[in-house]
């Protein structure tokens, strides 16, 4: 008598980030267990989104939980706690700063262009300034 088996594996919400599930990945299907009232209170509010939001195709994703554990409300819910709303209010902030970054970055590096006029002076032309200047400066080196 055998009992019929299947090896699977499993990991943690937070091991799973940045993975993507589905066919051709190294994981084909997700069973995600949402909290329920009986679990007790989430250390970590919004791992339900992050961990539905791993699959590339709703076919590939399984819901663990009795029915009756579930509700509407329930499922409603993720992505609106306020932590995720801080969150997204923080990936914006960072999104503002990084492209005011690349706009200064920009700028110095076109400011570096040789070309006589300023009017006419190219981020493009920067580049090929630092990597002219860059490949001499290595060659240079090479040579000691």
């Amino acid at each position: 008598r055998a009992l019929p088996l299947r090896c699977c594996k499993a990991l943690s919400i937070h091991k799973s980030q940045g993975m993507t599930v589905g066919p051709g990945k190294q994981f084909k299907c997700l069973t995600v267990h949402y909290p329920t009232g009986n679990t007790g209170t989430r250390s970590t509010p919004g791992l339900e989104l992050v961990a539905t939001s791993r699959v590339e195709d709703l076919s590939c994703l399984a819901i663990g939980n009795k029915s009756d554990e579930l509700s509407r409300q329930l499922l409603m819910k993720i992505g609106t706690t306020p932590a995720y709303a801080t969150r997204t209010a923080y990936l914006e902030d960072i999104r503002v700063r990084a492209a005011t970054s690349k706009t200064l970055i920009e700028e110095r590096i076109a400011a570096v262009d040789p070309n006589p006029d300023a009017e006419e002076r190219t981020y493009q032309g920067g580049c090929e300034f630092l990597l002219h200047w860059y490949n001499d400066l290595t060659s240079n080196n090479e040579n000691l």
